[in-house]
């Protein structure tokens, strides 16, 4: 062996066995245990928190370190527990420099713990708790620390599992959080920022977001604060798409579900994060008394089944109250404003005040109601006052109550030919048929109340180029039909009708339109038209009483002539 190699091998030897010596020694002249007053001092320095360990063993299994048989982090030195979170754990370690420790100080390099517990006051929000983390305290006076965090979300129905890995830095009571990756259940998050207060009673973390939440992407800020132990959360979101049907889908889903031996309510909370097979115990009664509020701007959202573009809303939530104001949004062509409310449980009620402008109004039947899709045509605007309850996830249509007004502009009814029909009827005496030509109308109007799956009114108007309809009736959301209207012909469409059958000049208003009352019966894909036989016998019947009594009168004052 040359002399480099072996001047280089007995180096290595001798550094070994300086390793070993000072081992050796450690575990001979040290006594464990009493280093715990400064293990607890040291960490309780570095976290800025009391911290309390149990009895202390010394172990060099993978580096000198000292294993701990319990360990908790409280709270800040004279603030109140139930405030604050704190994280107990039956066992931690924690890995110590070498040669401090030989002169029987402590310096940790690192901190590892296993099913850990964090909580506020009595209430858990993180359970299985795994913690791995370098700690190192520079020149600067900051602790600096990179590592793994993994517990399970019991704060949250299904109690999901959720992962950390963070690179932060801790002064005094602020914790700087460098770009560190976040999932919990189908969230998954990159997150910078910082936090306040952390050695205070309300400690308030300020962080940037990207990321995604299932399918939908997300980013932006959120602020989350502690207020005498509740969380309070302010957010500013914006999402190139938001799928709302995808969460309105997965919203109560289910109802009710068994768990660990009894029923959980999910709560109105996304069923993807849940695992069925576990509680989350007081969990939602503590997100209950939690205030939510920021904005959600989205490029597109799909709501119902229709398509949203530029999205604008504010949301707010306070405990079981939703709410969304200033909703904005482009819907085919035209525009929307309005509120939305809604209580965060099974069965919750909401109400909606919407108001739409300009909006083509044949993609939003296909959208709402597939089965009726092309029957309306034209431009609309509606205002809607409704309210109703939530049941699995979705609305309840029995449930629904309010009110709508409707204006439509140059459109077409498909499959329901009136004129065509009302010529027919009239001219070949014919008691019904089934409307198959279209209807062009300038304008349609009704003021609607809705209410046991369906909607009624009393004032529907609809003015065409050769007739108008007046009258009220019904439309059932299952596209029932239940009108009973008048319908009047131009005078150019009356004149031909009279001169071919003389008895519809009993039906003729004084400008010379014709005036007949017809039924509307069937469905919305599949009208039957017909005219109204009773109503014009008794209507007819009336007014050849009166055309005698004005032509005896007529007589009298012309002595009998």
């Amino acid at each position: 062996m040359k002399l480099p190699a072996k001047l280089a091998l007995g180096g290595m030897a001798a550094l070994l066995a300086v390793g070993v010596s000072a081992t050796v020694a450690v575990l001979l002249l040290v006594d464990a245990d009493s280093l715990r007053p400064q293990v607890q001092e040291r960490l309780s320095g570095m976290l800025g928190r009391t911290v309390s360990v149990g009895r202390v063993s010394l172990s060099f299994w993978g580096g000198p370190g000292a294993k701990l048989d319990g360990m908790e982090v409280g709270e800040p030195p004279a603030m109140e527990r139930s405030t604050v979170p704190t994280l107990t754990a039956p066992r931690a370690r924690v890995r110590l420099a070498l040669v401090p420790l030989l002169g029987g100080k402590i310096v940790v390099r690192s901190l590892a713990l296993d099913d850990g517990v964090m909580r506020v006051g009595e209430q858990v929000l993180l359970e299985q708790v795994f913690l791995k983390a370098r700690l190192g305290t520079p020149a600067d006076g900051a602790v600096h620390s990179r590592g793994l965090l993994q517990a399970r979300v019991s704060v949250l129905p299904g109690e999901p599992r959720g992962e950390v890995r963070f690179a932060v830095s801790l002064r005094d009571d602020r914790l700087v959080v460098g770009t560190s990756a976040v999932r919990v259940g189908v969230a998954s998050f990159q997150v910078s920022g910082d936090a306040t207060g952390m050695r205070s009673s309300s400690p308030r973390v300020a962080l940037e977001i990207d990321g995604r939440v299932g399918s939908t992407m997300v980013d932006g800020t959120i602020v989350l604060a502690l207020v005498r132990g509740q969380p309070d959360l302010r957010f500013d979101l914006k999402s190139p798409s938001l799928d709302l049907d995808h969460w309105l889908d997965r919203i109560g889903r289910g109802g009710r579900v068994e768990s660990r031996g009894r029923a959980v309510a999910r709560d109105w909370l996304p069923a993807s994060l849940a695992d069925t097979g576990v509680a989350h115990r007081s969990g939602a009664a503590w997100l209950g008394q939690a205030r939510a509020e920021g904005s959600l701007i989205a490029d597109r959202a799909v709501a119902l089944g229709v398509e949203l573009r530029h999205l604008v809303t504010h949301l707010g939530v306070e405990g079981e109250r939703l709410s969304l104001k200033r909703v904005g949004f482009e819907l085919y062509g035209g525009q929307h404003q309005g509120e939305f409310s809604a209580t965060l449980q099974e069965g919750g009620v909401f109400r909606l005040d919407s108001k739409f402008t300009g909006v083509n109004v044949e993609p939003i039947v296909a959208a709402l109601a597939p089965d009726h899709a092309g029957t309306l045509h034209g431009t609309g605007d509606l205002a809607l006052v409704l309210s109703g309850t939530g049941s699995g996830g979705g609305l309840d249509p029995a449930s629904l109550s309010g009110t709508a007004r409707l204006e439509i502009r140059d459109g077409r009814l498909v499959s329901m030919g009136m004129l065509q029909q009302a010529v027919s009827l009239l001219t070949k005496a014919e008691g019904s048929g089934t409307g198959r030509e279209d209807t062009a109308f300038q304008a349609l109007s009704a003021t609607l109340q809705i209410a046991s799956s369906e909607a009624t009114t009393t004032d529907l108007a609809v003015r065409a180029q050769d007739m108008d309809l007046t009258g009220a009736g019904r439309v059932g959301f299952d596209g029932a039909l239940g009108l009973d209207l008048v319908l009047s012909l131009s005078r150019e469409a009356s004149a031909p009708m009279i001169e071919r059958t003389p008895r519809l000049r009993l039906w003729t208003r004084g400008d010379g339109r014709l005036a007949v009352p017809v039924q509307i019966r069937g469905t919305l894909s599949s009208p039957q038209v017909r005219i109204d036989v009773d109503r014009i016998v008794a209507e007819g019947f009336g007014r050849l009483l009166e055309e005698k009594r004005r032509q005896g009168l007529l007589r009298g004052i012309l002595g009998g002539r």
